[in-house]
């Protein structure tokens, strides 16, 4: 199988980062579980399995179109790939801002413990 090329692979390193910031987050809840914690718990999940997958489904769609079109028509899966990264790079940075979040929410319960 080929590396994924550039702009899956930042939405890739993108998602991985919200799901290790979210396990971060719910170590850091169990270890002084109250409402507060739990609050935040659900913020972060609601990011992870939620915003972050909205904010990405016309990527994904254009992955699979792409995938396909590897295999089948290489000049138009180029064409692909140039609107994926565009639709990336439109996205990255609400990306990023909800990867902030999860960073204040871990800082915010370590800061509690």
């Amino acid at each position: 199988m080929s590396e994924r090329p550039g702009p899956l692979a930042r939405l890739d390193l993108l998602f991985a980062g919200a799901t290790y910031a979210h396990e971060n987050i719910a170590d850091l809840h169990f270890l002084a579980p109250d409402d507060r914690s739990l609050q935040l718990l659900r913020e972060s999940a609601d990011i992870l399995l939620r915003q972050l997958p909205a904010l990405a489904r016309e990527v994904r769609a254009s992955e699979h179109v792409w995938a396909e079109r590897e295999l089948l028509d290489p000049v138009r899966a180029a064409e692909t790939l140039k609107r994926i990264e565009a639709e990336v790079a439109a996205i990255e940075p609400d990306l990023r801002a909800l990867l902030r979040r999860q960073s204040l929410i871990a800082r915010e319960l370590r800061e509690n413990r």
